[in-house]
């Protein structure tokens, strides 16, 4: 079986906020929409197999592609240190359109340090 490549850090943001936008879009038209359902429908839609992507998320995968769990190495804490996916104004379940906000502003920090 071939090992499956790892993401970049660029690929992994770019990923991460093309499934947010798309997600946060299905929210807004369904307040009762399932998140972890969009998640994995995302997922099948783009070609991934979500039980190849730890959490169903790309962050979580870049975390832990070397084989170690270390939710430390998450890409949105390597912007903002105290950053959770599970924060209580920005869960990612409970409140998908203001974690994709969330995202989104960690973005272009991260660009904007990259410009430096």
């Amino acid at each position: 079986m071939a090992k499956k490549k790892r993401l970049t850090l660029d690929e992994t943001w770019t990923l991460c906020l093309q499934m947010w936008k798309w997600i946060a879009g299905q929210c807004r038209k369904n307040k009762n929409a399932e998140v972890g359902i969009l998640k994995e429908k995302w997922l099948v839609q783009h070609g991934y197999n979500p039980q190849n992507i730890r959490q169903w998320c790309f962050f979580c995968e870049y975390a832990n592609s070397s084989g170690s769990i270390d939710i430390c190495n998450c890409p949105a804490k390597q912007i903002k240190p105290e950053f959770s996916c599970q924060a209580n104004r920005t869960h990612w379940c409970d409140n998908p359109l203001a974690f994709y906000r969330n995202l989104v502003s960690l973005n272009k920090k991260r660009l904007n340090k990259k410009r430096k």
